[in-house]
Order: structure tokens, then C-alpha cells, then sequence
């Protein structure tokens, strides 16, 4: 396998001397798949806030493209389960371009042109200039994960992505994400309560259980669900 391109080295974290996470340890490779599962309260959430750099472990390493990694890049964006990370007053097509208008990463006329694109791949070329609060909640996610991809970041961290959209849909979309991963090499590190997603999705799973955490492949983890 290629050289990972992030690592987390024994990441610990605790809250009001509550051992959260434990001696996290695991790699994530270009287009790379990885789910995270477990219960409510376990950490999930907690890790991808780390890894993005959004929130300082206790102890433990990070590290991208083999170095140490200590603050936000926009090589590595997170995704939140809400929706606010949309701007209300600008269309669907200003909101995937703005990014990389703003940061200078491409010309306007190439931002749109790469919006459009990527609305194209995600199914939502007919919704363009529609504004976020005409769009369903699956919609506003395909719309941020495309705003997500036109800064073509190396890690995409997705926290319960589409948690209420129905089944039909999420399939669809893990379909393009999986599509696009491949075609961009973004490495996805995705938290989910789906646990049938998580063995769909992902070839690896970090998997909560008990105060310990394991990274197994989604063959081991059929064994551990039943399946």
C-alpha cells in the first residue's frame, strides 16, 4: 500500500478525567475509505475534532504527509451534521465557489466552472441557483461536501453526513463520494450510527466498544454485527 498520508499516534483525550479516547492509533491512504462507529458519547465526534485540529488532544501525534500536523489546513476539511456551514443568501453554485474565490485558489471564472462540475457529479446541476433553504437536508449535504472538494483537500472528515436522509438516498450519495474519491484521491473519514453503512462504505473501521477502540477490516466487523 502507498504511504499513508495522515497518522494518528496514541491519541488520548479525556473530559473532567473521563478517559475518552485511549491510545488512538491508525493510518488513512489516499481515496481511502475509513468509518468510525460506536455509541453516543463514545468519542466519535471528539476524534474527527482532533484530527481536524479543531480541538487539542491530551497526548499523542499527528501527522500529515509524514509531518507533525498542530494546526487547521485546508488540506483537511470537516463536515458537521448540521447544515450552517452554508452561506443562507448566496445560491447553491456561489456557495461552491466562494471557497475557492475567497482563497484565491482559482480565478472566479474557474471557481464556477469547477462548481459546476462537481453539482454535476453530485446530481445537482438543475439546482444551481437555488438558495440552501430550498433544498433538503441530503441536498445541503451534497451541496457542502461539493464545496468541500472544489478546494481538492487530501482528507475529507464527514460526522454523521446524512443521518436523516433515508436509505435510498445515502446509498446514492456514498456511491458519488466513493466515485470521487477515487477520482480526486481524497482519503474519507466518515462517522456514521449506520452500522450496516459503516460495512458498506468503508474497508476499515474504527470501531468504540467498551472503552477500548480497534481498527479491524469490514470483514471482521461482519462477524462482530452478525452479519
Amino acid at each position: 500500500m502507498s504511504k499513508a498520508v495522515f497518522e494518528a499516534i496514541d491519541i488520548c483525550k479525556s473530559f473532567d478525567e473521563r478517559k475518552i479516547l485511549k491510545d488512538v492509533t491508525f493510518s488513512l491512504h489516499k481515496s481511502e475509505i475509513m468509518a468510525i462507529v460506536g455509541k453516543s458519547g463514545c468519542g466519535k465526534t471528539t476524534l474527527l475534532r482532533i484530527l481536524a485540529n479543531l480541538e487539542l488532544p491530551d497526548s499523542g501525534e499527528l501527522l500529515f504527509d509524514g509531518q507533525p500536523q498542530k494546526n487547521p489546513t485546508p488540506n483537511i476539511i470537516f463536515i458537521q451534521q448540521d447544515y450552517n456551514q452554508l452561506l443562507p443568501w448566496k445560491s447553491v453554485i456561489n456557495n461552491v465557489a466562494y471557497p475557492a474565490i475567497a482563497t484565491k485558489k482559482y480565478s472566479k471564472e474557474d471557481a464556477f466552472r469547477r462548481a459546476k462540475e462537481l453539482l454535476e457529479k453530485m446530481d445537482l446541476a438543475e439546482f444551481v441557483d437555488y438558495y440552501p433553504r430550498e433544498l433538503s437536508g441530503g441536498m445541503k449535504q451534497r451541496v457542502a461536501i461539493a464545496r468541500a472538494l472544489i478546494m481538492e483537500p487530501k482528507i475529507l472528515l464527514l460526522d454523521e453526513p446524512f443521518g436523516a436522509v433515508d436509505r435510498e438516498s445515502r446509498e446514492k450519495v456514498y456511491g458519488i463520494i466513493k466515485k470521487l474519491c477515487n477520482e480526486y484521491g481524497t482519503a474519507v473519514l466518515l462517522v456514521t450510527h449506520n452500522l450496516q453503512e459503516a460495512k458498506n462504505v468503508a474497508k476499515k473501521i474504527i470501531y468504540f466498544e467498551a472503552n477500548t477502540v480497534k481498527i479491524i477490516t469490514s470483514a471482521e466487523f461482519n462477524k462482530i454485527i452478525g452479519v
